[in-house]
């Protein structure tokens, strides 16, 4: 295969993965798929087969978030000999062929949970340009509880942001060259300005098309009833919906479990009331901490993959990745 450069999009959902997924996807160059889920589902199957050869071609076309992709099983066949093929050749088989069916030289594939896979990623890929789109992670709480295809616990997804913005800062540290952060708030705010960086960054050449608004590939039709207005013009009035539509309780409780880590990312953090309602703020949270997430994490540890639990101090110690930050795939 040809040098391949893929471009990732990372974050937590609802940080403006697919806004900016859609930007990128308006770029001469760069073809944007719906997003694949490969390492976080597809690669964790429990019986796929190595190599994969014809079968697992098909079966990879016919997932279900792949099938979105609308990719001919032997157009990607054709890409490299059955037997050498690994299942990282057929990732970036696909992603290439996605990008000749539009005529565009690379690929960007966003999939917000691929955050969790990084080292996985660099490894397979060492000249990947990963991008991890961050938001106020109070308007990304109030978003996700008012998502309809997820669970509505305030307290849970505070935690989970905060953990998950824990572990970029440690990838940050890591992959240097590798990672860009960007900040929602910054794109909608001076638009032009942070595209011209993504572009320096991922060595391409910004082009004034990238805000034009018009339709998208990015998000299929089945996605649409959240995922509407990623094709629109940006729009600033995003910025801090929290304060017109989080509670007093609810401010209090996601600046008490968010707050180290808003204040790291620039993020402003209100006076959200009396100082003797920690007491309750500490309750509410212990709960959760020492009963439903313990319960919950003692599952994960035991039944599932180990990049569930814990991860961000598993990968500071180098428990899960070694040293370097990177562990080999079994499957390459």
């Amino acid at each position: 295969m040809s040098r391949f450069r893929p471009i990732f999009i990372v974050g937590v959902s609802r940080s403006g993965t697919t806004m900016l997924a859609t930007i990128l996807d308006r770029h001469p160059s760069i073809a944007v798929p719906p997003e694949t889920q490969y390492f976080h589902q597809f690669l964790q199957e429990p019986d796929l087969v190595n190599p994969p050869g014809r079968e697992g071609v098909v079966r990879f076309v016919s997932y279900p978030r792949i099938r979105d992709m609308e990719l001919d099983a032997n157009k990607l066949a054709e890409l490299f000999p059955e037997s050498q093929a690994s299942y990282r050749d057929l990732f970036s088989g696909a992603l290439q062929l996605y990008a000749t069916c539009f005529g565009k030289t690379r690929c960007c594939e966003k999939s917000p949970t691929h955050l969790l896979h990084l080292p996985e990623i660099i490894n397979w890929y060492p000249e990947a340009k990963v991008i991890c789109i961050i938001r106020d992670g109070r308007d990304v709480v109030r978003s996700l509880v008012d998502a309809p295809w997820i669970h509505n616990n305030l307290v849970r997804h505070c935690f989970m942001w905060r953990e998950q913005m824990e572990l970029t800062r440690v990838y940050l540290d890591r992959y240097p060259d590798s990672l860009m952060i960007v900040r929602y708030e910054d794109l909608l705010g001076t638009p032009e300005k942070v595209l011209k960086q993504i572009c320096d960054f991922i060595g391409e050449v910004y082009t004034p098309e990238m805000l034009e608004e018009g339709q998208s590939r990015v998000s299929p039709e089945w996605e649409s009833r959240w995922k509407s207005k990623a094709s629109q013009s940006v729009d600033f009035s995003n910025v801090g919906k929290w304060k017109r539509d989080a509670s007093l309780p609810d401010v209090r409780i996601m600046q008490y479990v968010m707050g180290r880590e808003l204040a790291h990312w620039g993020y402003e953090l209100v006076d959200s009331g009396n100082r003797f309602d920690s007491m309750e703020l500490f309750v509410r949270t212990f709960i959760y901490r020492r009963t439903i997430r313990s319960v919950w994490g003692r599952f994960r540890k035991k039944f599932l993959p180990v990049k569930y639990t814990g991860l961000a101090e598993k990968i500071r110690s180098g428990e899960i990745y070694g040293e370097k930050g990177c562990k080999e795939n079994e499957r390459v």
